[in-house]
């Protein structure tokens, strides 16, 4: 039995001893240091001593992507990294092979630095930039609206 799978036993049964509800996600690299085989044992020895979810990282095809959630079962965890290893695949494909569970780890901070370069090139270059949210709409994205209602609410309570 390997290192990580005497981890998921400690990790479950210091929770079960606390009194504690917790989900254990265990990942294996094995794909990517081994081979899938090694990955898929790895990950079913996982889910044995109770891991919750099961990320096998580093699959390099949806066929794989297949295997590993038809093999395993359980909740299976995709890591969608845009030049990565595992193809980029929509999230109902994802989801019609058996992921529960999808990380985007880039995507979202790529695009926002991408964005602020963009930015910074107009303010550089002395312009208003051409793509940019209106006072009231950046408002309700950052819950500008409900903390005003909460501040209402709470006035008579001082």
């Amino acid at each position: 039995m390997n290192h990580t799978v005497y981890f998921v036993i400690e990790a479950r049964d210091e929770a079960v001893d606390r009194g504690e509800d917790i989900v254990i996600v265990a990942r294996t690299d094995a794909r990517y240091t081994h081979r899938l085989s090694e990955a898929i044992e790895r990950a079913k020895l996982f889910a044995e001593m109770g891991a919750d979810i099961i990320f096998i990282e580093a699959p390099r095809s949806e066929k794989e992507m297949q295997m590993i959630c038809f093999e395993i079962g359980g909740y299976q965890m995709a890591n969608i990294v845009e030049h990565g290893k595992t193809p980029v695949l929509p999230p109902e494909l994802l989801k019609e092979i058996g992921y529960k569970i999808v990380a985007y780890p880039l995507t979202l901070l790529s695009s926002a630095v991408y964005a602020m370069r963009e930015v910074l090139h107009y303010i550089r270059e002395g312009k208003a930039p051409e793509r940019i949210l209106d006072f009231t709409e950046l408002q309700a994205v950052v819950g500008f609206p409900e903390y005003d209602e909460t501040l209402r609410r709470l006035e008579g309570y001082e």
